[in-house]
């Protein structure tokens, strides 16, 4: 059975890629931003069966106070995580992919599996600070999307029986009253030019699909949104349709729900 709590060491690490994602909720407009990417002209042959191993899942749920701290919620988190893997087993399915979760490791596999994690948390946080961000690497142009995990990958494939995994973070944070009563307080401070509103609960999650045989990312998308609920099923169900539009299945078909 898997455990959700986030080692300590992930925790730098973690607040890195969420800072490079703050940043870029002020670049897309709207209630809830979506933007994926991958390689140009990547396509699953048609004759290939997706067998994907869902990685496990990085997910937290907190109360923001009225301080602007979050204050992580245990229930919460679990409740989010339930249904997030229940709407992911239903939406890969109605897309014709057969969903494998990644069973709890020991010894050596558990060290390899751990040891991804974290290589994909990093690779992640590259890619939202040089691909979503302002900045551009030299050596990734505009069409370019070439990110990896190198062939090593392929052990996560013999470990879980797939030929694709797939790594899903996700974040959501809901104020607390006395941050509303904040929230109210500034606003209505607005209507004589004295506007200090301090923002409300955020939600943000990434999703990235690896092509196993190559440890390559072969599809990276990001969601921003100050809308919904991944606490109950359908605003979890929501956000994985949401950010699985894109996802390629076969000959680069999409989703077009």
């Amino acid at each position: 059975m898997w455990h959700f709590a986030r080692p300590p060491e992930r925790f730098s690490l973690y607040r890195m890629i969420r800072a490079a994602i703050l940043s870029l909720a002020l670049i897309l407009a709207g209630c809830t931003s979506v933007r994926g990417y991958g390689p140009q002209g990547y396509a699953i042959p048609a004759d290939r069966d997706m067998r994907i191993v869902v990685m496990r899942p990085d997910v937290e749920v907190g109360l923001l106070n009225a301080g602007g701290v979050i204050e992580p919620r245990v229930d919460w988190t679990e409740e989010a995580q339930t249904n997030l893997l229940s709407g992911l087993a239903a939406n890969l399915s109605e897309r014709g992919a057969s969903m494998v979760l990644l069973p709890d490791q020991q010894g050596d596999a558990a060290r390899l599996v751990a040891d991804y994690e974290r290589l994909h948390m990093a690779v992640a946080m590259s890619i939202a600070e040089f691909r979503y961000g302002s900045e551009r690497l030299p050596t990734k142009g505009e069409e370019g999307f070439d990110w990896t995990l190198g062939p090593g990958a392929a052990r996560i494939g013999e470990l879980g029986g797939g030929n694709y995994a797939l790594f899903l973070t996700a974040r959501d944070s809901f104020s607390s009253d006395e941050r509303v009563a904040l929230q109210v307080l500034g606003w209505a401070g607005c209507l004589i030019g004295l506007c200090f509103a301090p923002s409300g609960g955020q939600r943000f999650a990434y999703v990235s699909l690896v092509e196993l045989e190559t440890g390559d990312i072969v599809w990276f998308n990001i969601l921003s949104s100050s809308v919904g609920d991944i606490r109950s099923p359908e605003g979890a169900r929501s956000t994985v349709d949401s950010l699985l539009r894109e996802m390629p299945t076969r000959a680069g078909e999409a989703d077009a729900s």
